[in-house]
């Protein structure tokens, strides 16, 4: 049985393998990121009180418009 005609398509399957590659990038990256910030001496509550925050101020216009 081949997998490619069952799952959907090639580029389905591309795609899927790609967003997988790209996610684990960025979670790599975000790991080394936030280990050089907190290295510096950083207060972690007050990385993850801004980080909140900054979230909450960017995906709030978005979840008002669609909305």
């Amino acid at each position: 049985m081949d997998l490619s005609v069952s799952c959907g398509g090639e580029k389905e399957n591309f795609a899927i393998i790609l967003g997988l590659i790209a996610m684990q990038l960025l979670y790599g990256s975000f790991s080394v990121f936030m280990s050089r910030v907190l290295s510096t001496g950083l207060n972690p509550q007050f990385v993850v009180i801004f980080g909140s925050l900054l979230t909450a101020i960017i995906l709030s216009p978005v979840a008002f418009f669609l909305e």
